[in-house]
Parts: C-alpha cells; sequence; structure tokens
C-alpha cells in the first residue's frame, strides 16, 4: 500500500526564523508585507513564487522556509499574486533548500523590470 505524498507549502520572508517557530500575519507580527491584505499569512506549493518573495524582502537577505499551514487553508484570489494560499499562520519545518544565488537572480530580475518600467514612463525630453 503507497502513502500518499503530502504536499509541501513554502514561504518567503524574513530571515533569521528558526524551525519550530511560527510565521504570523504582518499585522499581528508588526512586520513587512508585500500587500494590504496583511491578516493572513500568505503560502504557495510553488518554491519558485517562494523565491520571489524571499527576493522582495526589505532586508534583501529573505529566505524561503517550508512551511506546515496552520488553521484553514483557502485559495488566494487576489489576481497577480505569486501566493497560492493563505492561512492563519504558518508552522517552520525548515530552512528550503534554496541556493542564495536563486533570490539574488530573482532580486534583480525584479529590479530591473522596475527600472525598465521606471525608463518607460518617463516622457521623452527635447
Amino acid at each position: 500500500m503507497q502513502m500518499a505524498k503530502l504536499k509541501k507549502y513554502y514561504h518567503g520572508g524574513a530571515p533569521g526564523l528558526a524551525a519550530g517557530g511560527l510565521i504570523r500575519p504582518a499585522d499581528e507580527a508588526k512586520t513587512w508585507s508585500s500587500t494590504d491584505r496583511s491578516q493572513r499569512v500568505f503560502i504557495t506549493d510553488n518554491i519558485l513564487f517562494a523565491i520571489m518573495y524571499a527576493a522582495m524582502h526589505p532586508s534583501r537577505k529573505g529566505i524561503v522556509y517550508e512551511v506546515e499551514p496552520i488553521g484553514e487553508v483557502m485559495p488566494e484570489k487576489e489576481p497577480g499574486r505569486f501566493a497560492e494560499f493563505t492561512c492563519d499562520c504558518a508552522k517552520i519545518l525548515k530552512k528550503a533548500e534554496v541556493p542564495e544565488v536563486a533570490i539574488e537572480t530573482a532580486r534583480r530580475a525584479q529590479e530591473d523590470y522596475a527600472n525598465s518600467k521606471i525608463k518607460l514612463q518617463r516622457k521623452p525630453t527635447k
């Protein structure tokens, strides 16, 4: 009899969190959030999405964690977001095995994209 493979969830966020600790909603934890919907914890089953969020952390040292959701897991419905689910909070199982260069590459890609949008918005000078 085969055991069903458990779904893995990830959270990209602040550095320095320990296995066994809890990731709480930004409103409750009084921390940075990439959204104004900061009453829930954003998680994903796609490690690439978690890397993108780790790269966005203002410390420039974001980390990807493998987490276990606590409370109701709800699908994310805000268009254009990388997170696919939200939950009440998440227990940190471990730091995910993500090369630091992957997060740095994602950070540079985000910065390049932001800079290209700024250049496109500028009006040409005469």
